[in-house]
């Protein structure tokens, strides 16, 4: 039912599903998270599953309110990558060493 939605959605069902011990506890949360597409339409329900999907939000309470503060309009920030390896990033071995510069 979810997918039907969108393709966020699915997802958010499948990441609620997997989070539970037992996928029946989890049963009344996603039926109430679908059941708010009757108020605010399936694409702004879909765009803030995804958001609740990345920031690993996997709830009713969570949904709602993204889409009660319009949140899901909002542009994330990219997620970072790792810190690029060059000459300038000493890292931890250098300082378990002792070799640091403000070492005393």
């Amino acid at each position: 039912w979810a997918a039907a939605i969108g393709p966020n959605a699915g997802a958010f069902a499948e990441a609620l599903l997997a989070s539970k011990v037992h996928p029946e506890h989890a049963y009344r949360s996603l039926l109430g998270t679908l059941s708010l597409e009757k108020r605010f339409g399936a694409e702004r329900l879909d765009a803030a599953c995804k958001r609740a999907v990345r920031l690993g939000a996997l709830s009713y309470k969570s949904v709602k309110s993204i889409l009660e503060k319009r949140l899901e309009a909002i542009p994330q920030a990219p997620e970072l990558s790792a810190m690029p390896l060059h000459d300038n990033v000493r890292g931890s071995a250098f300082y378990a060493k002792g070799d640091s510069p403000c070492a005393n």
